[in-house]
């Protein structure tokens, strides 16, 4: 049996029809650029994630880069963030001018409040949240910690869409949210596109502006811009993909409630941390394990035709082109070397997943 990490071919079968009627419909009124499916999206996402305002863009990695743009932080000040992440989040901090300073995670991947605290510095003005494999951070002790020091939150929620925390979605935390929309995410166009969110109406503004090449009217320019507009036909695609979304993330949080009883307690593997007193709402945009014989779990699981895959290997920490300033960093280097991801598609069938299942606790014995 072969299983395949992610199958977009068994969802495009599903949704054919809705989707060519919607491309066949932009098409047939050539509305191609900043058309009414582009705000009817935005209004929907922002609704869903009890935000403010909702900007699409053209990646999610825009949508970071445009929103550490908007902050118009001093230059060379610092933002506090985690290494376990994608390149995309310290890219925008990097080339906004500003420094990332990188403060370990915990056990759930996610960035430590304890090592927040002791990051801080006179020149640290924002804490860049990441919510990883579809869990929130402890939003509470982080907003505790900004509060107290007087510090921004901006969250990298490219992971967590529908991901909550005591109630509150990812996204809605911080001055600004980034979200990708990336075909791999469990919310996906039909090729690269992202959004902003915030609750400052003057800052969604700016980021509006901003992607549309520095104009909020036609040809009246107000500053260099950037072209990050969400194309039409993304938004289109996305609206047909939304109405899906309570259903696919209820298929994956069943698909990872099934491994979860079913690998639990087995020598050399540790599963994703569970929701605590049901503070965590999550969405499982990865589910992730860790074993110290990542290698070897990973060559037996292919031997059997499971497809697999790592969040992130190389750690940015340890790419030396980048040319980053990284210290105890513990437990993100031990993760990074420990962790893969396992199939948790909600189109793979319950014996695709029992085949995982059993080529795991084959290994293991």
């Amino acid at each position: 049996m072969q299983v395949r990490y992610i199958y977009l071919d068994r969802q495009y079968r599903t949704l054919r029809r809705e989707i060519l009627d919607a491309v066949d419909g932009i098409f047939q009124r050539a509305a191609f650029i900043l058309r009414p499916e582009v705000t009817e999206l935005e209004r929907a996402l922002a609704a869903r994630l009890g935000v403010g305002h909702v900007v699409g863009l053209n990646s999610g990695t825009d949508a970071l880069r445009l929103g550490m743009h908007g902050l118009d932080l001093p230059a060379g000040c610092e933002v506090l963030t985690p290494a376990h992440t994608f390149i995309s989040t310290i890219g925008a901090i990097v080339q906004a001018g500003l420094r990332p300073v990188f403060v370990d995670i915990g056990a759930d991947y996610n960035v430590d409040p304890d090592a927040i605290e002791a990051a801080i510095t006179p020149n640290t003005r924002a804490i860049m949240v990441v919510h990883l494999n579809g869990r929130v951070c402890r939003m509470d002790r982080i907003e505790a910690i900004a509060k107290r020091r007087g510090l921004s939150i901006i969250e990298d929620a490219a992971q967590a869409i529908d991901a909550k925390f005591d109630g509150r979605a990812a996204g809605a935390f911080g001055r600004w949210g980034a979200f990708s929309l990336h075909p791999m995410k469990i919310l996906g166009a039909a090729g690269d596109a992202g959004f902003l969110t915030t609750n400052d109406a003057a800052f969604a503004d700016e980021i509006r502006m901003l992607r549309n090449i520095g104009q909020r009217e036609k040809n009246v320019f107000e500053t260099f811009g950037y072209n990050s507009r969400l194309d039409t036909l993304q938004a289109a695609i996305c609206l047909v993909k939304l109405a899906r979304l309570d259903a696919w993330v209820a298929q994956r949080r069943r698909l990872a409630a099934r491994y979860d009883s079913e690998l639990s307690g087995l020598n050399w593997l540790t599963l994703p941390p569970p929701p605590g007193d049901g503070e965590h709402y999550d969405v499982y945009s990865s589910y992730v394990v860790r074993t110290a014989r990542r290698d070897e779990l990973r060559d037996h699981l292919a031997q059997a035709g499971i497809e697999t895959m790592i969040h992130w290997w190389p750690p940015l920490c340890e790419q030396p082109r980048l040319k980053l300033v990284t210290e105890g960093l513990a437990m993100t280097e031990r993760i990074s070397r420990e962790v893969v991801s396992l199939p948790v598609d909600p189109d793979m069938t319950d014996d695709e997943q029992a085949h995982v299942i059993k080529t795991i606790r084959r290994f293991v014995a």
